[in-house]
């Protein structure tokens, strides 16, 4: 049931009851129990009364329609960062009031979350419910952060602390055993992995003319805010240093596998051609899963790739095909027109990405990304001013969103990198 609906059903109720009161002030009128002006007045004071009750109804009820929850009571009225922007902004001058009168639903919930003792927000920002999170933000982050497209395992953290999750440490082996001979043992070992809060930020200045647009400017400004966290999500999953409030992506983890893509491109007088061994270092990747038994049951396999890496898989050459001492381009070069784009490298579906080197140092990921792990603590929150550095002048809102989270990989075997491409005369 959206806005129009619940006005539309309030002024039924109203009509309705006008009429009952009409109809009881005539019969007391005839009766000769009221005078026509001592009626008039009964009428419209019970009418006023009527309408204050039901706007402070409608207004309580409002505050505690929680999207998703058991109490919802407006279907349909979700929640929506316009308002809490324009009420962020107004609090400047307004003070708490602007919260009740731009965005009374979002600021209970907020309210309501704060003393449920999540992360405190001094500055007087807002924190913005799971759910919402999940229904409004997740959906937009998803086609941006690739390793969510890609299946990567999501855990959300309740509360402020740290976090420790099982990690393989060393894999099982397999011995070949003669009859009446034991293998050696060789049990798989586990490690703890301490995950930390990591905090993700989004800024944004936005017009404050815009801001007033309504479902327009919330809209856009939601979209803008996912695309910056996703720049940092898929920076810290892939390649996370763990220094300068980085986590550690999954190229820079312990253990998993290296692959050399050094004699996969020709290398004088410059790099200019893609070798047969390019195709046989991606079969290569795909065997270190399978030798560490990750490929079969893996559950979101894929391959997180630079642009780069993308083309030159486009341009493979091979002198089997007639094409002389240049050799001539595999099969996957000539669909390029007759059956559109490619969408799997080896069959598994690929995602490309700027946040992987696509230079003299190519970077490609291929693995079962379900065996990593992205934690996110809390509540995504939002803060917003009018008088940060030069926002006044320039009439503007700036908006700063952030999360905190947080990157692990379960099973480091699971993953195997390219090392040593060199790409750049591609």
């Amino acid at each position: 049931m959206d806005h129009d609906q619940i006005e539309t059903g309030r002024d039924e109720k109203l009509k309705d009851a006008r009429a009952l009161l009409h109809q009881e002030i005539s019969n007391a009128v005839a009766a000769g129990l009221v005078d026509v002006t001592n009626a008039s007045k009964a009428v419209d004071e019970r009418m006023s009364a009527l309408e204050s009750r039901l706007d402070s109804q409608e207004k309580e009820g409002r505050k505690h329609d929680l999207p998703g929850s058991e109490t919802e009571s407006f279907d349909g009225e979700t929640y929506n960062f316009g308002r809490v922007f324009q009420g962020l902004t107004a609090s400047h001058t307004e003070g708490i009031a602007a919260f009740e009168k731009y965005c009374p639903m979002e600021y209970s919930m907020s309210r309501e979350l704060y003393d449920m003792g999540t992360v405190p927000d001094t500055a007087g920002g807002f924190l913005v419910p799971t759910q919402v999170y999940e229904e409004q933000i997740i959906p937009l982050l998803r086609p941006q952060v690739i390793a969510l497209d890609l299946g990567i395992t999501q855990l959300p953290v309740t509360g402020a602390g740290v976090v420790e999750i099982p990690r393989e440490t060393t894999g099982p082996t397999v011995d070949y055993v003669a009859e009446n001979n034991a293998n050696t043992a060789a049990d798989l070992a586990f490690g703890n992995h301490r995950m930390e809060p990591h905090t993700a930020q989004s800024y944004v200045k936005a017009s404050r003319r815009f801001l007033q647009l309504g479902v327009g400017a919330d809209q856009f400004i939601r979209r803008r805010m996912a695309e910056e966290l996703a720049l940092t999500w898929n920076q810290w999953i892939l390649k996370g240093t763990g220094a300068s409030g980085q986590p550690i992506g999954i190229y820079n983890t312990t253990g998993v596998n290296t692959v050399s893509f050094a004699n996969a491109i020709n290398t004088s007088p410059t790099p200019d051609a893609v070798k047969p061994e390019f195709y046989l270092a991606l079969l290569e990747m795909e065997d270190a899963l399978a030798d560490a038994n990750a490929l079969s049951g893996a559950s979101s396999l894929g391959w997180a790739v630079a642009n780069k890496f993308v083309r030159a898989a486009r341009q493979i050459q091979s002198t089997d095909l007639g094409g002389g001492s240049a050799g001539t381009a595999l099969e996957m070069g000539r669909k390029v027109f007759s059956a559109g784009m490619e969408t799997n490298i080896l069959g598994y579906p690929f995602r490309r990405t700027t946040q992987l080197a696509g230079g003299s140092n190519t970077e490609a990921i291929f693995g079962d990304f379900s065996k990593a792990v992205l934690a996110t603590w809390n509540n995504l929150s939002i803060e917003a001013s009018n008088v940060a550095d030069d926002a006044l002048q320039k009439r503007q809102t700036h908006i700063v969103a952030y999360i905190d989270v947080d990157v692990a990989v379960t099973q480091p075997t699971a993953f195997a990198v390219s090392s040593s491409l060199d790409l750049s005369g591609i």
